[in-house]
């Protein structure tokens, strides 16, 4: 048999290990064109958009969610959904404690001594 015949449809594929900022503005191009047809499905500011994109801040949680949605009514698949969610995640989680971590316990480990 040939190899072609197992051939399934063609899947929309993206990278598993960028960051946030790059899959988000790789869906919005895709998806959506302009950050304004984004800020406006999620009603805020095109400067909210710019900055996820840019990588200056992160969407909090319950704005994720609307995000999904707006992403998901203008088409994006459930794979492009999750391998934005797991970048989310990974970030949030960087950036909240593991970056922080030094900063946070260096207080204590002086007063310790």
């Amino acid at each position: 048999m040939a190899i072609d015949s197992f051939a399934g449809p063609p899947v929309e594929v993206s990278v598993a290990c960028s960051s946030f900022s790059e899959q988000f503005k790789l869906l919005r191009l895709r998806r959506a064109g302009k950050q304004v047809v984004i800020s406006s499905g999620l009603h805020c500011t095109t400067a909210s958009v710019s900055y996820w994109e840019t990588g200056r801040r992160l969407p909090s949680a319950p704005m994720l969610g609307k995000v999904i949605e707006v992403l998901v009514r203008l088409g994006a698949t459930r794979r492009e959904v999750d391998n934005l969610c797991t970048a989310w995640v990974n970030e949030r989680f960087h950036r909240y404690t593991i970056d922080r971590a030094p900063r946070r316990f260096a207080g204590q480990l002086s007063r310790a001594r």
